[in-house]
């Protein structure tokens, strides 16, 4: 995850359908969609490097579809929840060694304050 996501973040696109595996392919599919990635055709640099003015009528063009960030104002907003899930994966892969991703740390603390006001109105 960490190298597709390196991949991504440096504004490359990334293609899922070399993954044999369908239900990873369908929850980083999810993951991408959920954090606002945008789904982009990606171009074949093959073709790039070819003459475009003498098409082959034998070609049979397949559009290949990826994930990148989207060229936008809140293209730095995505890359930022890109690696907060980054940093969620290395806690939770670590066991907890790792020190937790800093919006657990606001989650906590409005969870612990709810607790504290919902016990008090109940005095």
């Amino acid at each position: 995850l960490q190298g597709i996501c390196d991949v991504i973040l440096d504004g490359e696109s990334i293609q899922l359908d070399g993954i044999e595996n369908t239900k990873l392919k369908a929850s980083l599919s999810q993951l991408f969609q959920l954090v606002g990635l945008e789904l982009v055709e990606i171009e074949d640099e093959d073709e790039e490097d070819e003459d475009k003015s003498a098409p082959n009528p034998d070609d049979t063009e397949e559009t290949v579809m990826g994930y990148a960030l989207p060229d936008h104002c809140i293209r730095d907003a995505i890359a930022s929840m890109l690696k907060e899930v980054l940093r969620v994966c290395r806690y939770r892969s670590s066991n907890g060694a790792e020190c937790a991703p800093k919006s657990w740390a606001t989650t906590s603390k409005n969870v612990a304050e709810t607790h504290a006001a919902e016990s008090s109105d109940e005095d």
